[in-house]
């Protein structure tokens, strides 16, 4: 399950062009990994920019009732890692653009 700031907020604009959607999704959602400590994840399945103007303020793993959140600043790579045991998690980011976005994994 994806959701964008659609299900959160106002719409992501995109200009009514089909490729926007897919660079804005290819962006914005979470890609859950699971990892022998935990979880890792990577924002976009390419990765996003870091830039003083556009970049992921936060990223949060929600686990067993458990919010888990990760803070970044522009420069830093687009990840956390999150030392955890959970079958089922629920990833989150903002986007300092384009807002929330979340998978679960």
């Amino acid at each position: 399950h994806v959701s964008s700031l659609k299900e959160w907020g106002p719409g992501v604009p995109l200009n009514g062009h089909l490729h926007n959607l897919f660079y804005t999704l290819e962006k914005h959602v979470p890609v859950i990994e699971k990892t022998a400590d935990g979880y890792k994840v990577t924002i976009g399945s390419v990765a996003h920019p870091m830039q003083e103007e556009h970049y992921i303020e936060w990223i949060e793993l929600l686990a067993d009732g458990k919010a888990y959140t990760q803070f970044l600043k522009p420069g830093d790579a687009p990840t956390a890692t999150f030392q955890i045991k959970a079958s089922k998690v629920t990833a989150r980011e903002f986007c300092n653009l384009h807002g929330h976005w979340s998978a679960q994994g």
